[in-house]
């Protein structure tokens, strides 16, 4: 009988029919009503019949951030970022909600700190 370390089970999340799709595949996810494309960082698309909402909080705990009605990002996976905006390594731009907008560019902040700490103590 196979092991199978609990680590690798918690990278793993649902995401819709009997699919189950490890946590770092995922780039970002745009929802239309009750379907969401899921899109993968090698360059696959995936639409399931699961919304945004449902998505999210299977994701929750982990480096995902809903941008607006319809956009979640793995923020792994930002390039870049301004007031307006964010941009994906794979150069797709999202623009940010007046409401929320306040909120994901200190969370975005917060990360690149946390990811600049990370890499110094590396290097260390």
């Amino acid at each position: 009988m196979k092991s199978i370390s609990l680590t690798s089970l918690c990278s793993y999340v649902h995401i819709g029919g009997h699919t189950q799709v490890h946590v770092d595949e995922i780039l970002f996810c745009s929802g239309d009503r009750n379907y969401t494309q899921v899109h993968f960082t090698d360059g696959r698309k995936l639409l399931v019949a699961t919304t945004l909402g449902t998505l999210e909080e299977r994701l929750c705990g982990r480096a995902f951030m809903r941008l607006g009605r319809s956009e979640l990002i793995n923020l792994k996976y930002v390039d870049r970022f301004d007031q307006n905006r964010v941009v994906l390594i794979n150069g797709q731009q999202f623009y940010l909600s007046r409401r929320r907008k306040k909120r994901i560019h200190e969370l975005l902040c917060q990360q690149v700190v946390q990811y600049t700490e990370q890499r110094s103590s590396i290097a260390s």
